[in-house]
């Protein structure tokens, strides 16, 4: 698993490029003129789009999400299993948001 490590000052980001979107691809559906118009009217009333629908499905029905699940199962797991623990110090919120 190629996980980057990437300081930001006193903070951190973790990324995960296995996860990032590289490139979209467009797909053409052809669907029944009245199913899209009420597809269009529900995503509307739902603040959202078809088009995002779609995505949110294609994503599920592909494991997309559960790929992800196990990947962010797997970081609590190593963040248990790791031996440095933050030692006798005490943060106040002050120190930790310090920039």
């Amino acid at each position: 698993m190629n996980t980057i490590y990437v300081p930001h000052g006193n903070r951190a980001t973790l990324r995960f490029p296995q996860f990032e979107v590289e490139s979209a691809m467009n797909l053409t559906i052809t669907v029944d003129k009245e199913v899209l118009r009420r597809a269009r009217i529900r995503a509307l009333e739902q603040d959202t789009s078809v088009n995002a629908v779609l995505r949110a499905f294609l994503n599920s029905y592909a494991g997309v999400a559960d790929t992800k699940r196990e990947a962010m199962d797997r970081i609590v797991s190593l963040s248990r299993e790791a031996s440095s623990r933050r030692g006798d110090g005490k943060w106040t919120r002050e120190d930790l948001h310090e920039r």
